[in-house]
């Protein structure tokens, strides 16, 4: 009786007879449900009735519906449903300490997802080059059976990239939304499966990820993405093939910017064998580039690039004022030693965001041509002649791809399927983010001025 006191006692009257009242209603609807003749109730033998001729679209408007991206582009890795991020642990000693990307340690990896839970031995070393000053390092892992680290355990983290063993987890240091480089990807890999380049590799040619949480000996470390590696795998590539090469631009220099002759401290091989064979085939396109005139290049460019995958690398970077995509950390990838195409790679410093992630430059920011920081000899010449070619396939990449609604949407996606939760947890880890560009803010601002800048830049306006 106490109870029902201190619990209806708060209750005044009118309020009781108001519950009261509703309470009769919903039970005379229950009855009224129950006594429902069975031609009333939809059964198991009632079929849909078919739409009429009429109630069905056109097939133009059909069509329309369709998304304009090519369906023959891989669907990204990060794209998913899931914002309870995939964790994984790693046990290696002294986590706080790493030197240069010689650093290798045997260490065990434990990985907790959704879909997928194994443990197993890897060998980690830092991965990148002037991102070793950060705290929060990249590293490349390769996964084995054994604690000896003998036996090569290839593990299929999405279906699309298969078996494989070797993966890097990619810290985004200069990227709180870690966002900006495999959408990046995503988006060249649409641009390479609208023309049909790179057809046997997992993301066209392009790196791919989604995000996890890393933990080192327990503690928390942020949100990484677990990405395809700069390897033959990213290419679909064969080791015992050894017209299958991967070559990386590691400088800003002549030999880089193919003013000068190749120099082979300035390059270096990320796929295929280490031999004078395979630095011949560079020197023959590098020489080609360097030394043919216009008409030359004009005729035999086909003999030794990729022309498509040629345009499609000088609109994106253009278009994304890549500006530390123009030479260095370019890779150039052939299948027969002759024809080399180039691939976008190392893409976080993008839409008007410095090296550092620190500060903006300009949106206007010339990244090709004598009035350009860097000047190379590819693109010079690529821009002169093959303009025309420049022109008409930025036009076809305005429809669906390289326009700012799909590339801010992509963004978008990306940054919903991580949980507010992780971006949290890491601001709290590490509060140099407070320093770094707003990347969403930079994004929308910069990518209409970028637009109407490279529309003029091509002669379109």
């Amino acid at each position: 009786m106490n109870m029902q006191k201190r619990f209806f006692g708060k209750w005044k009257a009118p309020t009781l007879l108001f519950v009261l009242v509703l309470c009769m209603l919903f039970a005379a609807s229950c009855k009224d449900a129950q006594n429902l003749t069975p031609e009333v109730l939809p059964t198991e033998d009632m079929a849909t009735p078919p739409p009429t001729e009429e109630a069905a679209p056109p097939e133009a408007e059909v069509a329309e519906e369709v998304a304009a991206v090519d369906v023959t582009a891989p669907r990204p890795a990060w794209d998913t449903d899931a914002r309870m991020l995939d964790t994984v642990f790693i046990e290696v000693e002294n986590p706080n300490q790493w030197g240069d990307k010689t650093d290798e340690r045997i260490a065990k990896l434990t990985y907790e997802g959704e879909g997928q839970r194994f443990t197993c031995w890897i060998k980690i070393k830092p991965q990148g080059t002037s991102s070793l000053i950060y705290p929060k390092k990249n590293f490349t892992i390769n996964m084995y059976a054994d604690a000896e680290c003998t036996q090569k355990l290839p593990m299929a983290m999405r279906e699309h990239w298969g078996e494989q063993s070797k993966y890097c987890l990619k810290a985004d240091w200069i990227d709180p939304t870690h966002a900006t480089n495999v959408v990046a990807a995503s988006l060249a890999a649409q641009m390479q499966a609208k023309y049909d380049l790179f057809s046997d590799a997992p993301n066209r040619g392009l790196i791919d990820g989604f995000p996890v949480v890393l933990r080192m000996n327990g503690e928390f470390y942020g949100i990484y993405n677990f990405n395809i590696p700069k390897d033959l795998w990213q290419f679909g590539m064969d080791k015992d093939n050894p017209d299958h090469i991967i070559m990386c631009l590691e400088g800003q220099d002549g030999s880089c910017l193919f003013t000068e002759p190749v120099v082979q401290s300035e390059w270096t091989i990320e796929g295929g064998p280490e031999t004078d064979e395979t630095w011949a085939k560079l020197d023959r396109v590098a020489d080609f580039i360097r030394t043919a005139d216009d008409e030359t290049f004009r005729a035999s460019a086909h003999e030794y690039l990729d022309i498509d995958a040629c345009l499609n690398y000088y609109l994106f970077a253009l278009y994304a004022t890549g500006f530390d995509n123009t030479a260095k950390n370019m890779l150039l990838a052939t299948y027969d030693g002759l024809v080399w195409s180039p691939s976008l790679y190392d893409l976080d410093s993008l839409w008007g965001v410095a090296w550092n992630g620190a500060y903006t430059i300009p949106n206007d920011l010339p990244i090709f041509g004598p009035e350009s920081f860097r000047n190379s000899l590819l693109w010079e010449k690529l821009e002169r002649v093959f303009h025309t070619e420049l022109q008409e396939r930025f036009s076809e990449l305005q429809e669906d791809i390289l326009n700012p609604p799909h590339i801010i949407r992509m963004h978008e996606r990306y940054i919903m399927s991580i949980d507010r939760h992780w971006y949290d947890m890491q601001a709290e880890r590490w509060t140099y983010e407070e320093e770094m560009v707003d990347r969403m803010a930079q994004l929308t601002g910069n990518i209409y001025a970028r637009d109407a800048y490279v529309r003029e830049w091509l002669g379109l306006q």
